[in-house]
């Protein structure tokens, strides 16, 4: 049985659904998301941000190539209370501060992806 990530393309007036296929390691490009669903966040200096349907990763796409990709859980463990998935993100500047769980921080670098864990409140 394989697993499935869906990931949602969606903007601010319309919303587009594709079918799923599986996801297994880093894609080269924009096209190899074409049968999958992605959730579109925003573009801060032509770099566009999509977050997988599960809400734990983060993808940066440049020309259409991924730039980096940043599994937010992966990288800052389970949360302590809530599920383990994005709840808020918020573009600052060159990061994107992230919530995820129920009181947990992350920020992430808009260039390289690198992730600082920032705990819980």
């Amino acid at each position: 049985m394989k697993t499935w990530n869906i990931i949602l393309i969606v903007s601010l007036s319309s919303l587009i659904l594709v079918a799923a296929m599986p996801l297994r390691t880093k894609p080269a490009s924009i096209s190899e998301f074409h049968q999958e669903t992605v959730l579109k966040l925003a573009v801060v200096n032509d770099i566009f941000f999509y977050l997988t349907e599960n809400k734990q990763t983060v993808i940066a796409l440049k020309n259409n190539k991924v730039e980096w990709m940043a599994n937010i859980i992966d990288s800052c463990g389970t949360p302590n209370v809530g599920k383990p998935k994005i709840r808020s993100l918020k573009i600052l500047n060159e990061k994107i501060l992230i919530t995820y769980g129920k009181h947990n921080h992350a920020e992430l670098n808009v260039y390289n992806g690198k992730t600082t864990c920032l705990g819980s409140d």
